[in-house]
C-alpha cells in the first residue's frame, strides 16, 4: 500500500435520468434525479480509499454548503483532506450529468473554484504516486506540468488520466514525465501507440464496453468489459478504473491483473455502487461471470481475488451482501 495523491476536479453532481435531451429551446421531464458529490480526483480518491490505500485529495472547493457537504462526505471515508483548498469567492464546482436510457451519461460542468486550483508544494508531501487530471492540465498547465516534473525528480510515479479537452501537444509535452497514461480513445489523440513512440512506458486505453487494452514496449493485450448487461449509470466508471488500475500498480500486480481490477471497479461503478457501499456479491458474480467467459484469463482473476482478500474493503462498513 502506498500514499496516491489524486490531483484534479471536486465537484457537486446534479444527476437526472432522461429518455433523451431536448432539443435547443425544448424541455423534457426527468424521470428522477439525485444530487452527489462528484470530479474525476474526488471519485478515483473514493475508490482508492476503498482499496486500503492512503487517498489523498489535492483539489480545490468553494467555502459554501456544497464545498461543506463533499468535505464532510470525504472525510468520513477517510480520504486525506489536508490539502484541499477553499475557496473565498468562487463556487464548488456543479456538473449536470443527464444519464440516458442505457446508462451513458452527457455532462455540462460550471468549474467554479477548479479554476482556481493552486498546486505549489505538491511535490514535498511524500506521495508513492501522482495521479492527474486532464482538465487540471487544461486549466493550469505550466504548474501543474511543473510539479509533474518535481514529482517525477523525487521518485514519484506519475500517472494521467487526460481529459477529452486537453489538446494533443499539450498531452504530448507531458509524455515525459509521466510512467503511464490512462485515457479514452479519442482522449489519447486517436493513436495510442504514438506515445510509446514518445516515451510512455505503458498505455492502458478504456474502450467503455468493450474493455481496455494495454501498450507497453514488447507487450500488448485487450481485457474485456465484465458481462453487465445495461448499466445503471456509467458517470464516474473511468474514474474507477484509473483507481483500481493505480492501486493494483502500487499493489505489485501484472499488468493483466491491473486492468481487471480497474475493469471490475468501473463495472461496479456502473452498476451505482458507490464507496462503501459497494456489494460483495456483485463483485464476486462479475468476477465469476468473466471467469466463465474467458477462463484463459482466471490465472490473472485470482491475482484480483487475491489483492481483494488481502485488502478485505468490506471490513470497514461497505456492503457484503
Amino acid at each position: 500500500m502506498g500514499r496516491i495523491v489524486f490531483l484534479g476536479d471536486a465537484n457537486l453532481d446534479l444527476v437526472l435520468r432522461v429518455a433523451g435531451l431536448p432539443p435547443m429551446g425544448g424541455e423534457v421531464e426527468a424521470a428522477g434525479g439525485e444530487t452527489r458529490i462528484g470530479g474525476c480526483a474526488v471519485n478515483a480518491a473514493r475508490w482508492a480509499s476503498w482499496l486500503g490505500e492512503e487517498a489523498v485529495l489535492w483539489a480545490r472547493i468553494g467555502g459554501d454548503l456544497p464545498g461543506d457537504r463533499l468535505a464532510g462526505e470525504l472525510r468520513s471515508q477517510g480520504i486525506d483532506l489536508r490539502y484541499l483548498q477553499r475557496d473565498p469567492a468562487l463556487p464548488t464546482g456543479l456538473v449536470v450529468v443527464l444519464v440516458g436510457r442505457e446508462g451513458e451519461r452527457t455532462m455540462i460542468s460550471l468549474p467554479g473554484a477548479n479554476r482556481a486550483l493552486e498546486v505549489e508544494g505538491i511535490e514535498g508531501i511524500g506521495a508513492s504516486l501522482l495521479y492527474v487530471s486532464g482538465y487540471s492540465l487544461l486549466r493550469k498547465w505550466a504548474p501543474v506540468l511543473k510539479a509533474m516534473v518535481s514529482c517525477r525528480a523525487r521518485g514519484v510515479i506519475v500517472v494521467l488520466d487526460p481529459g477529452p479537452l486537453l489538446p494533443e501537444e499539450k498531452l504530448a509535452e507531458a509524455i515525459p514525465v509521466v510512467d503511464a497514461v490512462l485515457g479514452g480513445i479519442r482522449e489519447l489523440g486517436g493513436r495510442p501507440e504514438r506515445l510509446l513512440e514518445l516515451g510512455v512506458p505503458e498505455v492502458v486505453v478504456k474502450l467503455g464496453a468493450a474493455g481496455c487494452r494495454y501498450i507497453s514496449p514488447g507487450k500488448e493485450f485487450h481485457i474485456p468489459a465484465y458481462p453487465l448487461g445495461v448499466p445503471e449509470d456509467t458517470t464516474g466508471a473511468g474514474d474507477a478504473f484509473g483507481a483500481g488500475y493505480v492501486c493494483g500498480l502500487l499493489g505489485g500486480l501484472s499488468p493483466e491483473a491491473r486492468c481487471l481490477l480497474g475493469g471490475l471497479l468501473g463495472a461496479l461503478a456502473a452498476t451505482g455502487a458507490l464507496p462503501p457501499a459497494v456489494p460483495r456479491e456483485k463483485a464476486e458474480e462479475l468476477m465469476g461471470r468473466l471467469m466463465r467467459l474467458r477462463p484463459d484469463l482466471s490465472p490473472h482473476l485470482e491475482e484480483v481475488r487475491g489483492f481483494l482478500r488481502r485488502r478485505d474493503p468490506w471490513r470497514s462498513g461497505g456492503s457484503s451482501g
